[in-house]
């Protein structure tokens, strides 16, 4: 990726725009080359920088869809208890009014 980037910085002499009325002289291969390397040494630090962003976030990711899951699951739990109770109710209400002939609805 940056080796395009190195042979096209060396293989041309770069030069400062003039401003008003100063001549800058253009950059030397050696300060050419320093420039490439600084600018490798800074991308390459971004790059880390992007790296340990996407893991922490792929990290958070996986901690929330993990607590999603689980309260999901919870939420499942007491939706089946719930029915489980509703049933057990019609059944006591059956019995209550076979038993005692006093309709409970």
């Amino acid at each position: 990726m940056f080796r395009k980037h190195i042979r096209l910085a060396l293989s041309r002499e770069y030069s400062v725009p003039r401003v008003a009325h100063l001549s800058v002289p253009p950059l030397t291969a050696s300060s050419c080359r320093l420039l490439v390397a600084q600018d490798i040494r800074i991308l390459a630090a971004v790059d880390r920088r992007l790296e340990k962003m996407e893991e922490h976030f792929a990290k958070s990711l996986d901690d929330l869809t993990k607590t999603l899951d689980k309260f999901l699951k919870r939420l499942t739990d007491i939706e089946e208890e719930f029915i489980f109770m509703k049933e057990d109710l019609k059944r006591v209400k059956a019995v209550i009014r076979e038993k005692l002939g006093v309709s409970l609805d």
